[in-house]
């Protein structure tokens, strides 16, 4: 028992060391091709500020982190864009974080011409995804476009298996 307290404390700890990741900025992205599993982001930051998402791109992952279909969602994304928009928390210097991640997939929204952003996810206080942004994604209707294999459903995004 005194084991498994000295390593809750030992990764309690490191987690609290651990530095802050850099700061986004409320409702920005990164152009990208919308393909999956094409991740060619470019260094340029657009802003979400006007950006209309008519779908929504998305790659799950799969074996080794590489996608194996495409899904989209179609209609207006504006919950999920305005969940987009929320400003990160940032990570107070004495903040005691959980030894956990949740891992989004890949997604992007794409607008009627066609351009893609990879959006900055906002965070709370320890780096995890806002929880209006997961809501946001998990109400869209993904349907399978291409690919190979898995043709199931997720409700969530991935968390990281």
């Amino acid at each position: 028992m005194r084991g498994i307290l000295v390593l809750v404390a030992v990764l309690l700890a490191g987690c609290a060391a651990q530095s802050t990741p850099p700061e986004l900025t409320a409702g920005s992205g990164h152009p990208v091709t919308a393909t999956c599993p094409s991740r060619q982001i470019s260094p340029n930051t657009v802003t979400l500020v006007d950006f209309k998402a008519v779908w929504v791109l998305r790659c799950p992952f799969r074996i080794n982190g590489s996608p194996q279909i495409t899904e989209r969602a179609d209609g207006p994304a504006d919950e999920l864009v305005r969940q987009l928009r929320m400003p990160s928390e940032p990570t107070p210097a004495d903040a005691v974080c959980a030894a956990q991640a949740i891992q989004l997939e890949f997604f992007a929204l794409v607008d009627a011409d066609g351009e893609a952003v990879e959006p900055d996810v906002p965070t709370y206080a320890c780096g995890q995804p806002h929880k209006g942004v997961l809501d946001a994604l998990a109400s869209l209707r993904f349907r399978q476009v291409s690919g190979n294999g898995w043709t199931g459903r997720r409700t969530r995004p991935s968390m990281g298996r």
